[in-house]
């Protein structure tokens, strides 16, 4: 359950925002990766999935700012990941950033089958599906940089 205090911290991001737990009851958010372990994150900074330490990780939760929150867990190190998919633009000699999807997903086979969730930002839901890290159709990402999202197949 989330605290009232992070629920709102979501809620004034306007983002979501994943949380990873480990075997041994640790739990390493975003946030703290983003503010560096400080009280008070930016609130538009991302944390860096690929620091993360991938042994013992046992899930992977999404907390979105309309309140939900969607997770997912593996038996198996290596098989969780987490990715967001948007795109840049420059207009008018500025750089522009969005984010259409924050997606997290659990590797359950060998052929690459995955099952994922996702906020969408646009349409602020979360929707679920299964696709595969070699090739995802969701929104036409393509194969995922597995070295880099800290996967093992």
């Amino acid at each position: 359950m989330l605290s009232l205090d992070l629920a709102g911290l979501v809620r004034a991001s306007g983002r979501s925002w994943w949380e990873a737990r480990y075997s041994r009851g640790r739990v390493v958010t975003e946030w703290d990766v983003a503010s560096g372990g400080g009280l008070l994150p930016h609130l538009v900074e991302a944390g860096h999935w690929d620091e993360l330490e991938r042994d013992g990780l046992i899930g992977v939760r999404l907390v979105c700012p309309n309140g939900a929150v969607a997770e997912l867990a593996s038996r198996e190190d290596h098989r969780l990941f987490q990715f967001k998919a948007g795109g840049a633009a420059a207009v008018d000699g500025k750089q522009l950033h969005w984010c259409s999807a924050h997606v997290i997903g659990a590797v359950v086979d060998a052929s690459g089958a995955c099952v994922c969730r996702a906020w969408e930002t646009a349409e602020q839901r979360v929707v679920e599906f299964e696709d595969n890290v070699f090739a995802i159709r969701y929104r036409s990402v393509g194969p995922l940089a597995l070295e880099h999202l800290g996967v093992r197949i």
